[in-house]
């Protein structure tokens, strides 16, 4: 980590399938991150209200709000984290682009998420 953060930075998972949200807390708790996760769109965004994570993964797939729409909603709140956008490779071409700082192909291979947590971060 940068001498400038003084603090360990947060990172946020959005997932509604467990197994998905534990790989990547175990892997970005391997970096040094402090991680909250959210098994869907209605609890990230109240998270939000109460953590500052400077990341965000959110799976594009899951019930009542798909990761877009969550993605959305933080930008609209103004918050400033980075967003990274789970999402299978087909799916992208569809997608608007402007909410998300980054995607993460699934299935995905770990080494590819820890790049992507450092370019964000």
């Amino acid at each position: 980590m940068d001498s400038h953060h003084e603090k360990t930075p947060k990172v946020m998972i959005v997932d509604d399938q467990l197994g998905v949200r534990m790989l990547l807390e175990e892997t970005f708790k391997s970096e040094d991150c402090c991680v909250l996760t959210a098994q869907d769109g209605l609890k990230a965004l109240e998270l939000l209200e109460k953590e500052q994570p400077a990341a965000i993964f959110i799976d594009y797939k899951m019930p009542t709000m798909n990761g877009l729409e969550v993605a959305k909603k933080i930008k609209e709140k103004g918050y400033k984290c980075k967003i990274v956008l789970m999402t299978a490779y087909g799916e992208i071409a569809n997608l608007n682009h402007a909410e998300v700082n980054d995607y993460l192909i699934k299935p995905f291979d770990i080494q590819k998420a820890r790049d992507i947590l450092h370019s964000i971060l």
